[in-house]
């Protein structure tokens, strides 16, 4: 039982490191996209739509979570 330790540390550390650079990457284009979202509504001088738009931007936590399931599936089960 001992030998698996270091496959479990392993196993974690990538589920972790892919979890954390999916979520750094789809903040960040989030985080662009809702500022362009802000910007044309502030030069339309309106905020229609504006939160419907936002609605549908990508959930960078929701990429993260199956980022890090999908990388656990792949590891769990070697090709």
């Amino acid at each position: 039982m001992g030998c698996y330790w270091p496959w479990f540390i392993c196993f974690l550390a990538g589920a972790c490191n892919m979890a954390i650079g999916e979520l750094v990457f789809v903040y960040s284009q989030y985080d662009i996209e809702y500022a362009q979202i802000e910007r044309e509504a502030v030069a339309a001088g309106t905020s229609d739509g504006a939160e419907e738009r936002a609605g549908k931007l990508p959930n960078p936590w929701q990429a993260a979570l199956v980022s890090a399931l999908a990388f656990a599936a792949g590891a769990a089960i070697p090709l």
